[in-house]
């Protein structure tokens, strides 16, 4: 699931091949339902107004508020597993099981195809300042890409898929996030700073929060963990019955969703110290797969009825 900019509605993907939009009263604005198969990873625009979404059917979709699609961007020859907006919003980078990135505008249009990996394409995203592409892939390696196209530097150590990569609020640093049931904290000339010990199973994604000081993970082995930068786990959090697809902090940093078989908001009380509010079936009655924290206000939500709790 998935809060608009403005905090006001929630977007949610599934399995089974919808998107759905809910207001904070738990009331479904729209059901999105042209994807053929289940749906990978949305966003909402930076301004809010579109979201984007990817599926197994190969073909991302950008959509309005209503439920409208507005482009359909073909070109990829194999399930789509990540799509972003660029901070400014004109542009969207997408990864692929056909082993590439691709560079769109918002009308649909290739603008680049990025070809340099030699396994699927799990994850990108945009820098902080928009100039460079930081990208995740199953051959083990994270690679850095300018707006055409051109590998700048390409990330070895890890010894197993990497799953995620995400630049720090600064973008200065990077986390990755691995099936060899690591993270590794990067420096921009491919320098491993840290190796994060501690997950018992594969390394689903891995988020820095808002002020860039600490680090979520999300793994195979049922659990998050907070680290700080030196690699030293703060913190494991418990109740997931299943794996933990993904993770991330409200922009205030005092909140951590996470998603998997369920979807569970935690909270920092007075004292500095995480509690779990509920975790609550996903919407859909199915998993949901991707989740960002993007909102400026929290409510917490059953995710079995998208009815607002106390």
């Amino acid at each position: 699931a998935n809060f608009s900019p403005d905090g006001q509605t929630i977007i949610s993907t599934s399995h089974d091949n919808t998107l759905k939009l809910w207001n904070l009263n738990g009331q479904c604005l729209h059901t999105f339902t042209r994807h053929s198969t289940g749906v990978r990873s949305t966003n909402f625009s930076p301004d809010g107004q579109t979201i984007i979404s990817t599926s197994g059917d190969n073909t991302p979709e950008l959509w309005n508020l209503n439920g409208q699609c507005l482009h359909t961007f073909t070109g990829h020859s194999s399930w789509v597993r990540s799509i972003n907006f660029s901070p400014n919003g004109q542009t969207i980078i997408s990864t692929s099981w056909d082993n590439t990135l691709k560079l769109w505008d918002v009308n649909g249009q290739c603008l680049h195809t990025f070809t340099g990996h030699l396994s699927m394409a799990q994850s990108a995203n945009f820098s902080p300042n928009g100039q460079t592409i930081i990208s995740a892939s199953w051959d083990n390696t994270l690679k850095l890409w300018n707006l055409n196209g051109q590998c700048l530097h390409t990330f070895t150590g890890h010894s197993n898929l990497v799953q995620s990569a995400n630049f720090s609020p600064d973008g200065q640093t990077i986390i990755s996030a691995s099936g060899d049931n690591t993270l590794k904290l990067w420096n921009l000339n491919r320098q491993c700073l840290h190796t994060f010990t501690g997950h018992s199973s594969t390394v689903q994604s891995a988020n820095f929060s808002p002020d860039g000081q600490t680090i979520i993970s999300a793994s195979g082995d049922n659990t998050l963990k907070l680290w700080n930068l030196n690699g030293q786990c703060l913190h494991t959090f418990t109740g997931h019955s299943s794996t933990v697809q993904s993770a991330n902090f409200s922009p205030d940093g005092q909140t951590i969703i996470s998603s998997g078989r369920e979807t569970c908001l935690w909270h920092k009380n007075q004292l500095q110290q995480w509690w779990t509010s509920d975790c609550h079936l996903s919407i859909h009655n199915n998993k949901i797969t991707k989740i960002r924290a993007t909102a400026t206000a929290w409510q917490k939500f059953n995710l079995s009825n998208g009815k607002q709790t106390a």
